[in-house]
Order: C-alpha cells, then structure tokens, then sequence
C-alpha cells in the first residue's frame, strides 16, 4: 500500500512512476457538499482488481491510520500543530455524528419492520 503525500512541497524531480489504473478520489466543496470520483482506465483485469483492492481497504483502520500519521507529519512539519489538533478533534466529532446517524438510520429501519409478519399467522 503506498500513500501518496500531497503535502510535499518538493519539487525536486521525482522517478516517474507507474499509470494509475484506478483511483478513488474524496473532495469537498466550499458548500460542503461531498463529492467521490472513481476512475478506471478499462474494465480489463488489472484495473477491476486494482478497483476492488482500493473498495476493500477504506475501511480498514490501517488506511485510516497511516492517512492521519500523514497528516499529522506535514502539519507538524509546517510549523501548524495547534491547526492539527482541531482538525483531529473536528474529525472525531465529524465521526461520531456520522456514527449516530447510521444508527438512527438503522433504528428506524428496524421499528418499520413488524415483529410478526402477517403471512407468518397463517
């Protein structure tokens, strides 16, 4: 797995390295709303399996992990630690909100759905 650091600020000239053949990119607009693009460059057996790899480890703690160790050594690097810190407590916030909402979601699919089905009395 390689992270790539887009908070380098090198422009010394890197190896050039292989096409990408698939890629899952997250942003944010100023609205807030978000936005996920995926790309593919065919629907050939590398890039399905490549696709598949990135799908299977968004939720992996280790993604999740190394991408805030990343974070955290450009912030600190830049002189922003105080900037760090919020982020990472807005995140975790950000987190939990989310957390509440997908299970409000999920009780509220479950009280629709009747303990007893009326096909089951027959």
């Amino acid at each position: 797995m390689k992270f790539l650091n887009i908070f380098n600020k090198n422009k010394e000239q890197a190896p050039e390295e292989p096409a990408t053949i698939a890629a899952i990119t997250y942003s944010i607009d100023e609205s807030g709303e978000m936005f996920i693009d995926i790309n593919i460059e065919d629907f050939k057996e590398a890039p399905l399996d490549g696709l598949s790899s990135l799908i299977a480890i968004l939720a992996t703690p280790k993604s999740q992990i190394v991408t805030i160790d990343m974070i955290k050594r450009s912030f600190i690097k830049e002189g922003m630690d105080q900037e760090y810190l919020k982020l990472i407590k807005d995140a975790a916030c950000k987190a939990s909100e989310y957390l509440k909402d997908s299970e409000d979601q999920e009780e509220d699919i479950n009280q629709d759905q009747p303990y007893i089905k009326p096909s089951d009395m027959f």
